[in-house]
């Protein structure tokens, strides 16, 4: 599982990023992006997240837990402290591009001449002149500097964009761990950015040559700062990939063209600041905290060109930071240098710029310490009249950083005017910086200010709403949330709005909103896409409005004839990962022991191929991918239950099978399943196969706890219908120890991963050099840093083969990158490393050429649970493992041969390899007898189990075509 956030500053070619990024998703994944996106139940995720907070990272975590993937995210966000920790540990890789800034502020003004012409307001419509941006570049590169500092971050300059794009897709697969479907990328994303504006010129550095004389100096003089962290990267970047001597001649050639342009000869004479004692005075007033007298300083500035003013005021932060380097002082010193900077390019004489400053400073000192009066919040609206766009924004950003409690925000979101594009920005940025940092409540303020500005940001009010219950709210969220009327609002925005009520309680609007989306798709003024119509008939289920869900819901299908037996597996789809695997085993038994392949249902998002060859029927509407706070209404409940008997009522309108298997069964399907079951009576499935993989046991204590007896109720229900003759199972001792407790009566048997018997099938090796290694994901905690030691200490001729994904060792921080390049730089025969994810049958390649699996889990990770584990002994392989793990009894438990080691300890693993290497010839006979002795492995009892029930049944080959017609006379008689 990987989360990939695309990140970049404006104008950066952050899109042909995004597209690259996308590309290697689609490959690896096997489906286009919405498709994957519908596959684990989140089919309404925006590609642009403003800001990937962790509730977001969780829910995509959540959702893929089961399987790999990729998912990728857009975002121009700043990294906050959340996002940063995310990307140093491992949870989230970064690709981010970046360009010049001085680049930038060209291409910003030429966005903006384009959306102003075509009637656009997306953005760059509001920027005419170079100072305009300046402020909001400025912003962005902060992000620049935050990226730079943090591990495993892939940073593209713009210039190989726009010059060497073939490099870039090396650059962007070699990170995601897919350098060996480069070509294929390449070919998909050259035709993907044809028509972007940024990449048909191929050229980098235009503001040398297309800004005036005027502008280039402003860029150059205002942007210094951001222009050297540029340089920092850009050569940073060659010069990992071997190319720094090309970085200094594009840099150098870069500065002697600039210099040309700007000669001495040519610039203004800038007047000094001959009057340190009025500096001084002006300085200490500031400190002190007295009223400003800034008339002096309006009279001084006021007969200055821009240049000297700018100086002047310049002159005067840095005499207060040299005077006192207190909090205060420091940040005085910010609108001091910002909208020093923004006064130094405005025309001075209008008194209305100068006295700008007056009362914006004015403000501050009283937010700083607390004596703001009212007639400050309204001389500082004031101000605000007449000042430039980013002026405006930028004091309005200090206002809100500096506030020192909620009554002061709450006076000062009143004061100011928000039908002033300057302050809507500076207020949403800050709304999204508080939900970043984990506080809700004051981004509950920011985000219910702009959605009662009455501007329509119904966004505003969504994200008001989450917050406000985040906080605990819940009636003020509510009062939002009836301000929103579903018939006016967006199209795209309808579905949210249902969610947004809901989460707050608001059933009644969620239903609405839901309903209004029918209408309109109905009225043929909506499209309703594959990936939004699940979502939509769940919130009209969970509101009770069946009548609505029904109108809109594709129709489940009613077989003409209903297969002997049915792996029913709501919710997903034949694509691949952890569910394609248990449909296979399942089908090969029941083939198998049945003499008739069953029939597999899924659902009809997309065609995959995972179950090609297989007899698949697309009929399911139930999508157990709900929110489970949701479930807590009994609405939520009733509706997601009755949408499971429904599809099961259909598929057996005309039949019932003998057997039916749901193996990856959700604890909160279950109400539903017995539902189906009692209503069918004695005409129900005569051996049901129960998987209870997700048992949901959080999520059921809550629903019996705001419902009493409903659980306890259900699996009681579950123990009368599910007859002797059913098979109940789970993969770990504390699902099973859970449901013991739940439902004693019901015998739950301990099958860990069933499908481990595939690995019987692959070819036998029989060498006398045994070849050590491990598969799988690459955590820290299955003991990969340890196993590259053991491979640095280890004899030289031992043979190694370890799949694992160089990014994310990255991000551990303890050496092991460093040690994995320094191994893979040695170039030696016997070690082989695997990239990333292994595509296709690439995992079960890998394994057949293994020898000897070396798992030196730790006990925390040991204790879930171990597929690979079985594997290993379905596929008659040598183990080596930690004592601490808890595996070593499951293996005494069958008596399989291993050898055992202590976590963690590279030392060990290497004298062990050593050990097992010299006396391989006695390890592979003791798993030879071990074969022979026909152990009773999991996958070998639960077949024994199955088949000792159909014969019990009459089910088996020969009794089939009597059993099938009295079954079917039974169901006709029972409805």
């Amino acid at each position: 599982m990987t989360i990939v956030v695309a990140n970049g500053l404006p104008k950066s070619g952050s899109t042909c990023i995004e597209y690259t990024c996308g590309a290697v998703a689609e490959m690896l994944n096997g489906m286009p992006v919405a498709e994957f996106k519908s596959s684990i139940g989140m089919p309404d995720l925006e590609s642009y997240i403003e800001t990937p907070d962790e509730e977001l990272i969780v829910r995509i975590e959540t959702a893929m837990s089961d399987r790999d993937g990729m998912i990728i995210l857009k975002s121009h966000t700043l990294l906050d402290a959340f996002l940063s920790e995310s990307v140093t540990s491992g949870r989230i890789s970064v690709v981010a591009s970046f360009r010049d800034p001085r680049d930038i502020a060209l291409s910003m003004l030429d966005a903006g001449k384009i959306e102003r012409k075509t009637g656009s307001s997306r953005f760059f419509y509001q920027f005419e002149n170079i100072e305009q941006v300046i402020g909001p570049i400025k912003w962005y590169s902060h992000n620049l500097s935050v990226l730079s500092r943090l591990p495993n971050v892939c940073l593209i300059p713009f210039h190989l964009i726009a010059k060497d794009f073939p490099f870039v897709v090396g650059m962007v697969t070699d990170h995601l761990g897919a350098g060996h479907i480069r070509d294929q990328v390449y070919e998909d994303v050259s035709g993907k950015i044809a028509d972007l504006p940024e990449f048909n010129k191929g050229i980098a550095d235009r503001f040398v040559t297309e800004l005036s004389d005027e502008d280039l100096r402003i860029v150059c003089e205002s942007l210094k700062e951001e222009a050297a962290l540029y340089d920092v990267c850009f050569r940073d970047v060659f010069q990992r990939y071997g190319r720094l001597k090309e970085a200094e001649d594009i840099i150098a050639e870069r500065d002697a063209r600039i210099a040309k342009r700007l000669q001495p000869s040519t610039a203004k004479p800038v007047k000094t600041v001959e009057d340190p004692d009025s500096l001084q005075q002006i300085a200490m007033e500031i400190l002190k905290r007295k009223p400003l007298d800034f008339s002096r300083l309006s009279a001084e500035v006021g007969g200055l060109d821009r240049e000297a003013a700018a100086n002047k005021l310049r002159a005067v932060k840095d005499h207060i930071q040299a005077k006192s380097p207190s909090q205060f002082a420091m940040a005085l010193s910010v609108p001091l240098a910002i909208l020093g900077d923004q006064l130094g390019r405005e025309k001075l004489r209008r008194p209305a710029r100068v006295k700008f400053l007056v009362p914006t400073l004015s403000l501050a000192i009283g937010l700083l310490d607390g004596s703001a009066k009212d007639r400050d919040f309204r001389a500082f609206a004031s101000a605000m009249v007449g000042a430039s766009f980013a002026a405006r924004r930028e004091a309005v950003t200090f206002m809100i950083a500096n506030v020192q409690s909620i009554d002061a925000l709450k006076r000062l979101l009143a004061a100011l005017n928000f039908s002033d594009g300057a302050t809507k920005d500076a207020v949403r940025k800050a709304a999204m910086a508080s939900e970043a940092a984990g506080d809700p409540l004051h981004a509950a303020h920011f985000w219910e200010a702009l959605a009662l500005s009455g501007s329509a940001q119904v966004w505003a009010h969504l994200s008001a709403i989450r917050n406000w219950v985040a906080t605990g709210e819940i009636e003020r969220a509510q009062l939002i949330s009836k301000l929103l009327v579903p018939a006016d609002a967006r199209g795209d925005a309808l579905l949210s709005m249902a969610r947004a009520m809901r989460l707050c309680g608001n059933y009644e609007g969620a239903v609405e909103a839901a309903r209004e989306t029918v209408r309109r798709v109905e009225g043929g003024t909506l499209e309703l896409t594959p990936q939004n119509w699940r979502p939509l008939v769940n919130q009209l289920a969970m509101g009770g409005d069946f009548k609505s869900a029904d109108r809109i819901s594709p129709k489940a299908m009613v077989p003409d004839q209903v297969a002997r037996c049915v792996i029913f597996d709501p919710g997903h789809t034949d694509g691949p990962g952890h569910h394609a695997i248990y449909n296979h085993f399942f089908a090969d038994v029941l083939g198998e022991l049945t003499g008739e392949p069953p029939e597999i249902i899924v659902g009809r998002q997309y065609s995959g191929i995972s179950l090609e060859g297989r007899r698949v029927r697309k009929s399911t509407l139930f999508a157990p991918y709900v929110d489970p706070k949701d479930l807590i209404d009994p609405r939520s409940v009733e509706g997601t239950n009755r949408f499971l008997k429904g599809e099961l009522d259909s598929l057996f309108e005309n039949g019932v099978p003998d057997v039916l298997v749901l193996h990856s069964l959700y604890g909160r399907m279950l109400p539903g399943l017995v539902s189906c079951l009692k209503d069918l009576g004695q005409a129900r499935p005569r051996v049901l196969i129960l998987g209870f993989l997700n048992a949901d046991q959080p999520l059921l204590a809550s629903l019996e706890a705001a419902f009493p007896g409903m659980v306890a109720d259900t699996f009681k229900a579950l123990s009368e219908v599910s007859g002797a003759d059913s098979i109940l199972f789970a993969e770990t001792s504390a699902t099973i120890d859970w449901l013991g407790s739940e439902a004693p009566s019901i015998p739950v048997e301990k099958f860990p991963y069933l499908p481990s018997e595939r690995m019987m099938r692959l070819p036998r090796r029989d060498v006398d050099h045994p070849t050590f290694g491990i598969l799988g994901g690459t955590r820290q905690e299955r003991g990969i840093g340890p196993i590259l030691q053991a491979i640095e200490i280890a004899p030289d001729d031992i043979r190694w083969l370890v799949q694992v994904d160089g990014e994310v060792v990255s991000r551990w921080n303890n050496g092991a990158h460093d040690r994995l390049e320094r191994l893979r730089a040695a170039d030696r025969a016997q070690v082989e490393f695997l990239d990333g994810m292994l595509p296709g049958t690439g995992y079960e390649d890998a394994f057949a050429r293994l020898d000897v699996l070396v798992l030196p889990y730790t006990a925390e990770y040991g204790m879930r649970g171990s597929g690979v584990l079985w594997e290993a002994i379905h596929g008659r392989k040598a183990l080596i493992l930690s004592m601490e793990s808890g595996l070593c009894s499951e293996l005494d438990a069958v008596g399989y041969p291993y050898l055992g080691i202590p976590a963690g300890d590279p030392q060990s693993i290497a004298k062990a390899v050593a050990e097992m290497s010299e006396t391989w010839p006695g390890t592979k006979a003791a798993i030879a007898a071990f074969h022979q002795s026909q152990p009773q492995l999991p996958a070998d009892v639960f077949r024994s189990l199955l088949s000792e029930r159909l014969s019990k049944l009459d089910l088996a080959r020969d009794g089939y075509r009597r059993h099938r017609s009295t079954v079917r006379s039974a169901n006709m008689r029972s409805r």
